[in-house]
Formats: structure tokens, sequence, C-alpha cells
């Protein structure tokens, strides 16, 4: 049977990562007959709004609407998908069914305070969360006692795929630098790399994922925001790739071992569920266990192909396609009135932190 849904989202930001996954999943279910309506935070003229869409996210099939107003018993299924809009979908009449697509656990991006304390209530206003990965339903679980359903961390095939044979990648690194978000630990990644550049000064180090222009006491290439075919085209240039994530894994990853780069990140429970001991090595978050972990994955090549193949071989037991439709079962199990799965995912990682040698 086909629905009518209601998505609150927030305003169009370029460079989104968060926000494309919102309206990809939008796409998939308007691709499967449903009816979807969007409701965009805040007063934008609606000529902007759908230009603004199409330029970030590209064309959609979806309704677009300007502003969080609108008749709760028009829709089958209402969607939250920020802290501040699940406040409003809880307000809808008890007839009508209410997910959150949780991304994240937005309450750590806020200091403890108001914002920490309203982000974490979200998840125990009623509505059945549909969450991105494997660790935020234990999180759920563990903070609220709320059972959830998930989807695994997939990529699009015809844009992250190997392109350069591995003995003729560059000797560099790439590191995704977005400083506007604090989860991202952006001070520790630059100091672990000013570390690895000293120690080894004939890498080059790319930087990538934002507009701002940082501060760097080191040579680097700032490649600025990239379109995703250039993005690809950086994970054959170079040889390991960092991505630094406090909170729910980035996507980025996933893709970065789709295209045979092998990555670092921080070793942290929010990591452990969803990357496998191959392919990743987490470090302790801090700069000299960051810096080390590249050292000895730069230093040893023969490691790296290893990883780099590894990545490869993984990934392709993971489309989009498979990530869609696991979305898309848990959408239909919302609507049928089914209950969540109380069954936890299990940690994958398994290997222990590189750790820092302090004096």
């Amino acid at each position: 049977m086909k629905s009518t849904i209601a998505w609150l989202v927030p305003p169009p930001i370029k460079g989104s990562g968060g926000i494309r996954e919102i309206y990809n999943k939008v796409q998939y279910l308007c691709d499967q007959g449903h009816e979807c309506h969007v409701f965009v935070e805040g007063s934008i003229n609606p000529y902007e709004l759908v230009d603004q869409v199409e330029q970030y996210y590209g064309a959609r099939d979806c309704v677009l609407h300007s502003g969080w107003n609108y008749s709760p018993d028009a829709f089958d299924l209402i969607f939250a998908t920020v802290w501040n809009s699940a406040r409003e979908v809880a307000k809808a009449p008890a007839r009508v069914k209410k997910a959150y697509l949780v991304q994240d656990y937005e309450a750590w991006f806020h200091p403890q305070g108001e914002g920490f304390h309203w982000a974490d209530e979200s998840y125990r206003l009623g509505l059945q969360p549909i969450c991105l990965g494997r660790w935020l339903p234990n999180v759920l679980q563990r903070l609220s006692g709320l059972p959830s359903r998930s989807f695994d961390f997939c990529y699009e095939r015809p844009l992250y795929f190997p392109t350069v044979p591995w003995e003729k990648r560059e000797p560099a690194v790439c590191y995704i630098h977005q400083p506007d978000k604090p989860r991202r630990c952006a001070v520790i990644g630059l100091d672990a790399l000013e570390i690895l550049k000293r120690d080894v000064p004939e890498l080059t180090i790319y930087l990538y994922g934002s507009a701002e222009q940082a501060k760097v006491n080191f040579p680097h290439v700032n490649l600025g925001i990239l379109p995703p075919h250039d993005i690809n085209a950086l994970y054959n240039r170079c040889r390991l790739g960092l991505c630094i994530s406090a909170s729910n894994p980035s996507r980025i990853p996933f893709e970065m071992m789709a295209a045979g780069l092998p990555v670092v990140d921080v070793y942290r429970e929010n990591n452990l569920y969803d990357f496998p001991d191959e392919g990743v090595l987490l470090a302790e978050a801090n700069s000299v266990a960051l810096a080390r972990a590249l050292k000895e994955m730069v230093g040893n090549p023969d490691r790296l192909q290893r990883m780099s193949e590894f990545g490869l071989t993984w990934m392709k037991t993971r489309p989009m396609e498979k990530e869609y439709e696991q979305f898309y079962l848990a959408v239909q199990s919302v609507l049928n009135g089914e209950e969540a799965r109380t069954e936890l995912p299990a940690r994958c990682y398994r290997r222990e932190a590189v750790t820092a040698h302090l004096s």
C-alpha cells in the first residue's frame, strides 16, 4: 500500500552530507510510489528553495514546502530528521505514525546545557527511530531504553570505485578537514598531520571538505569542497585517507574503502560497530597516536596494499541498493505498526587501538 509521508527537514546547506542523505531517502520512497512532502525549516522563498535543493542535491520528485507549518492529519507517516523537528512531529495526533531518521547522536553536538538536554530528550518523545549504522541502536537502547531499526553504511557504486593501479598512486594522504563540525576534531587532525609531515616530508598532504582556508603550519594542498567525481579521483591519487569522527561514523571511510583507499580514524566506541578489522586502522583520539598510525601505515606499503584490497572486497557487499532496501523495510515496518527489534548489533572492530608514545 502506498502512503503519504511528510518530512520535516533543516534548510539546505551546501556540502552537507547529512541533508543529502535525507533527500536521497525521500527520493527512494518516491521511487517506490509513496507521495512525499518535504517541509523545510525557515521562511525560504519557494522558488529559491526549489533551486537550492536541485543545485545541492539534484532533481527531486517530492513536493517542497517552505516552513514547518503542515496538517498532520493529511499524512500516514511523519518523519523527524533533526532533534528540533522531533519536538514538532511529537505534537501530531496519536493516529499518525511517527518516525525519526537518526543519523547521529545529536546531543553530543552541544555542550552540557539546554541544547544537549533538548536533543537528548528528542529520542524519548514517542517517535520510532530508524538509525544509520549499528552503533546508534546501542546508544539509544542504553541511554533511552529505546528499541530502534537500522540500516548499514553503504556507498554509491557509480561514484566511488578504483581507477588507478595501486603501484601508480602518489605517496600522499588526504584528510577530510571540516573545522565547522567539532565532531571532526579538526585541530587534532591537523596536529597529527603536522607531525607526520615533519617525520615523512616527502608525503603530499591534501585537505578537502571545506571552503575555509585553514591556518596550517606545514606544506599542503587545500582542495576545498569537491564534487563526487573529483573526490573519487582524489581517493585514487592517494595511498591513505584520514577521517575523524567523534560521534557516529562518517560515510566517508566507506567511500574511501570503495575506491581502494585505506583509512585511519579514532578508536572510540562509536567506530567499533560499523568498521571492519581490516581496511581501517583506529588510533587513540590524540594527535600523537594518529600520527603514529599514519606513519606506520605509509611506511608499510605491503600492508597498505592488503588493506586496500580488503576494503574493495568488503565494500562490494555494500552497494547503496542494500542500504535503501534496509531503510525501506524499516519504513514499511513502521507503517505496518510492527514493533522494533530488541536484538542489538554487535561490534565489528576487534583490534586494539594504536596508542601514543608520550614522554
